[in-house]
């Protein structure tokens, strides 16, 4: 019965309207949100937005949604090489919608873990040598090209682990939680769909 949802869910999430990413010019116009801009106030650079109270909304899960997907996408624009920094950067953002929101805590916590995983790969393969590259006001280090299959895997593993919490968590979410789910099994696709190239695309 989940297994069935979670398709039906992940077919309505994929044919929702996308925006463009926020990396083009430093804004999205759906979430409201400013990326390193002047409006955030957290330390973290990331600005929460407005939490409807602390309530499950339609719009929030939207804006994440529409955050994951096409930020995923945007850091494609990017050589290989910056691209796991930027997919950090991604999931630090949807995170930090949700701070604040009591009801999408969960939520944030299993985003958030993604966001470290990312960062920690990023500094265990960063190559140092290379320059950082900006996109809009985002910057980028980059890791060694070595390190891309290793990196992927990783990446895919933690979209699964938190693909499995978020399923695990969506008692009391109504479908928002499975959405959000959706959204991430989505990038995993994505990413998956990049290894049928290998070598020549990581």
């Amino acid at each position: 019965m989940i297994s069935y949802a979670f398709r039906l869910l992940l077919a309505v999430s994929l044919a929702l309207p996308t925006t463009v990413f926020a990396y083009g010019d430093g804004y999205d116009s759906s979430s409201r949100l400013r990326i390193n801009g002047s409006t955030g106030g957290a330390s973290s650079g990331w600005s929460s937005g407005s939490n409807s109270g602390g309530q499950i909304s339609a719009a929030t899960t939207n804006a994440v949604i529409k955050l994951l997907t096409s930020g995923v996408r945007g850091c494609q624009r990017l050589d290989k090489v910056y691209r796991y920094d930027c997919y950090g950067q991604v999931y630090g953002q949807a995170a930090g919608q949700l701070a604040g929101n009591a009801a999408y805590e969960q939520a944030r916590i299993i985003l958030s873990d993604v966001e470290r995983s990312l960062s920690r790969t990023v500094r265990r393969n960063q190559d140092r040598r290379a320059p950082q590259v900006r996109m809009g006001s985002q910057q980028f280090r980059a890791i060694r090209a070595d390190a891309l299959p290793s990196a992927k895997t990783e990446f895919i593993a933690a979209l699964e682990q938190a693909e499995t919490r978020l399923l695990r968590s969506s008692a009391g979410a109504g479908d928002h939680h499975i959405r959000i789910a959706a959204a991430l099994n989505s990038n995993k696709l994505l990413l998956r769909s990049a290894l049928l190239f290998l070598p020549l695309v990581v």
